[in-house]
């Protein structure tokens, strides 16, 4: 799947997965936001994480993908005697 960026929509909508899930482990809230810009993807992971105390803090993990345009095919060479187009 080379030359391209998938994300699960439920990872977007902040929606649960519908995958298992060990039951001693609460599943993370999370959302994303996704910023396109012509040929540019960033997306933006936001996820509400508590630490060992208990306290709450929000992360933001930032992931940026370009796509890459495949190279424009090179002109077939002239036949002999036949001038090449004008560009």
């Amino acid at each position: 799947m080379e030359g391209r960026f998938f994300i699960n929509p439920g990872s977007a909508t902040g929606a649960m997965t519908s995958g298992y899930t060990p039951e001693t482990e609460e599943p993370t809230p999370s959302f994303c936001l996704m910023d396109i810009q012509g040929d540019v993807l960033v997306l933006y992971v936001y996820q509400l994480k508590t630490d060992a105390n208990g306290v709450e803090n929000v992360s933001v993990e930032k992931v940026s993908y370009r796509k890459n345009h495949a190279p424009a095919p090179a002109p077939a060479p002239a036949a002999a005697g036949v001038p090449a187009p004008a560009s």
